[in-house]
């Protein structure tokens, strides 16, 4: 189970860096994934799981829609969906390795590569990372 939903994760990742675009796709094999977690996976309980879709990613919606160029809708669909196989407190803990990964890669981008402070780059590479790490502290 983990394998599989680390294998879709790696695949989104690389997908995300090439075209800056995450594909529906993967986050409804993460969502299938999810609903067979449920049975094999009791060790996250419902409630975690029901307060991991939104924990991050309603903030995320919130963020998007006020500040434009901030967050994709595939980033928030990919965190709800990993909300789900998560649950709150795992997701929390992928969410904060991802933000300090993709911190690093921006302070990289500016020192080194001269970018702007605005320039925009995939999210969904650094979410991946930071959820396949989280998950493997399931057991």
């Amino acid at each position: 189970m983990l394998l599989l939903y680390d294998y879709a994760l790696v695949r989104l990742a690389i997908e995300d860096y090439r075209h800056q675009k995450i594909k529906n796709g993967y986050v409804k094999r993460i969502l299938l994934l999810s609903a067979v977690s449920l049975a094999v996976m009791p060790k996250i309980s419902l409630i975690s799981r029901v307060f991991g879709m939104f924990a991050v990613s309603l903030p995320m919606l919130l963020l998007g829609m006020f500040v434009p160029g901030s967050f994709g809708g595939g980033d928030v669909k990919l965190v709800f969906a990993c909300g789900v196989f998560l649950g709150c407190e795992l997701l929390l803990k992928g969410t904060a390795i991802a933000l300090f990964l993709a911190g690093i890669y921006s302070i990289w981008l500016i020192c080194i590569k001269k970018e702007k402070r605005n320039v925009q780059f995939a999210l969904g590479p650094f979410l991946s990372v930071g959820y396949i790490i989280s998950a493997f502290l399931i057991f």
